[in-house]
């Protein structure tokens, strides 16, 4: 009987220090989730604040430039193709092609490592946007972003 009382006393403490460690882990595990999802959102915001000032623009009617045109983000990128804007969204982004559609994935234009990856044009389609459609891909992510 004490022995049986033992163990069961034994497996209780056991149970208990197992429990405990569980707890611990998935809370280090949780805060380094919530703390790496910030970083994407913030980094994704910072490189879309930059490129946005890359931003090509249509010649005005006398023929001026107000900003950079696509030379500035070859410089940056030669697989940019396009820019794509749509009204009343936070949709303004560039869009890229790689050489495959898992290129751009999860990669951003800079070529780095990026969960929210980049706008991008099917490799099937002509870069040129010569075919009769179209199609590009994209994350959807939340805070109203691409």
């Amino acid at each position: 009987m004490k022995s049986a009382r033992k163990l069961i006393r034994f497996l209780s403490k056991a149970l208990t220090a197992l429990e405990i460690a569980a707890i611990l882990i998935c809370t280090v595990y949780a805060v380094y989730a919530l703390t790496d999802d910030r970083l994407v959102y913030v980094r994704a915001g910072r490189i879309q604040k930059e490129l946005l000032t890359m931003k090509p623009e249509e010649l005005t009617e006398d023929g001026a430039k107000e900003r950079p045109g696509f030379d500035e983000l070859w410089k940056l990128n030669a697989d940019v193709c396009a820019w794509l804007s749509l009204e009343e969204t936070n949709i303004d982004y560039p869009v890229l092609q790689g050489r495959t559609n898992l290129t751009y994935l999860q990669t951003d234009i800079y070529g780095e490592p990026s969960l929210s990856g980049s706008i991008f044009l099917d490799v099937r389609n002509d870069r040129g946007f010569t075919d009769d459609y179209h199609l590009i891909y994209g994350h959807s992510m939340d805070r109203h972003t691409m």
